[in-house]
């Protein structure tokens, strides 16, 4: 097809290409709308910077795009290309976003302190300003669980965990489409949620091997310190709930109290899918980081009796289509790009492996071993 780009008349071809993908220089193809067909860009204009931000704002995966006939889009280069964490981590967002992770960490790391070692009160609009900072280096929820996977290395059992869990659990809220004071609670409750962990001995919390009866009996009663430590405090009482019962299970396997699902408070159900999945991907000082596929594998398995349906099924399925365009590694040693989800199996998207495409669903025996 000839069009005018650039003042000259080219003869181009149409490209589908993942948005995260597209770079400044690019001319669309066709219009760009939302799920809610709610028109984004328009056909025939010249992606910019601003305008990548703004389809990647409104959750568009892919789009269409002029390329000159006899060339080959990004989506198409050589293998040796960089992954996408390797790009990421090159960005300037993901430099600000690092930076702002690190000092928000280290304020928290104050105030637990001093709530726990001086009773001092809770300063909620400290913690949120902490969280608020590091997500308006994001641009969507997709967006801070990407540059959240780049930072696995960072290796701390409370304080590292708090802030990401409080990061997931907002990500979450706004993902479930809840009112903004009950995302500001699961907030807090995502950061408070461990406090108690720092009544542990350290030597328990940090032991490279399984933990003996006695001493898992210790680790269990950190939900009970957080709530002491908090409960006289002037803060929401589902916050409170969230510390104390954020490790309850709907279907009464939880502790301290094993209460089923209608004796548990709604923020400390969703804090607790938080709290699970950042602690299975995250690595640690005595092991490696679980593949986030092989977690919602795991959610598919047990989910639907030990987590809420309302909240785990939608979870899921965000948490999945976040890493639609993620490079990963297969249990065959093969590399690939994760291209489509399967609605009925969402640990086993389709993958594309050079030209070929693997739906994971049907083949059983091969599965993701690792994002990379």
């Amino acid at each position: 097809m000839d069009i005018l780009v650039d003042g000259q008349v080219r003869n181009l071809k149409v490209e589908k290409i993942l948005v995260k993908n597209a770079v400044p220089g690019m001319v669309l193809a066709r219009d760009v709308y939302t799920d809610e067909e709610n028109l984004v860009l328009g056909e025939k204009m010249i992606l910019v910077e601003k305008t990548i931000k703004h389809l990647k704002g409104h959750f568009v995966r892919e789009i269409f795009i002029y390329v000159p006939d006899g060339k080959k889009t990004v989506s198409r280069q050589a293998p040796q290309r960089k992954t996408y964490n390797q790009q990421i981590k090159e960005t300037r967002e993901f430099r600000k976003f690092d930076s702002s992770f690190k000092e928000s960490v280290s304020e928290v790391k104050d105030q637990f302190n001093s709530i726990v070692s001086e009773g001092a009160e809770i300063d909620t609009e400290v913690l949120l300003s902490e969280t608020d900072r590091i997500l308006k280096e994001s641009t969507s929820g997709i967006h801070v669980l990407d540059m959240m996977s780049c930072m696995r290395d960072m290796d701390d059992l409370t304080y590292v965990h708090s802030v990401n869990v409080a990061l997931i659990c907002n990500v979450f809220g706004n993902w479930l489409k809840l009112p903004k004071d009950e995302i500001r609670v699961l907030t807090l409750g995502g950061i408070l949620h461990d406090i108690g962990k720092l009544k542990i001995p350290l030597e328990i919390l940090t032991k490279p091997g399984k933990l003996t009866d006695e001493e898992y009996e210790i680790i269990k009663k950190h939900s009970y310190y957080g709530y002491d430590t908090i409960k006289n405090k002037e803060i929401e009482d589902q916050v409170k709930l969230a510390v104390l019962l954020h490790h309850e299970r709907t279907d009464g396997s939880g502790y301290p109290g094993g209460f089923p699902n209608q004796k548990i408070a709604e923020a400390a159900k969703i804090v607790a899918i938080a709290d699970v999945y950042d602690a299975m991907t995250a690595n640690r000082v005595y092991r490696i980081g679980m593949c986030p596929f092989k977690v919602i594998n795991i959610f598919e398995e047990e989910g639907m009796t030990k987590y809420d349906p309302k909240y785990i099924i939608p979870i899921m399925e965000m948490l999945v289509q976040s890493y639609i365009g993620n490079s990963v590694r297969l249990s065959n040693n093969m590399a690939g790009e994760v291209i489509m989800i399967n609605k009925n199996s969402l640990s086993r998207p389709v993958v594309r492996v050079g030209n070929d495409f693997i739906d994971l669903s049907k083949d059983r025996k091969v599965t993701i071993e690792a994002i990379i």
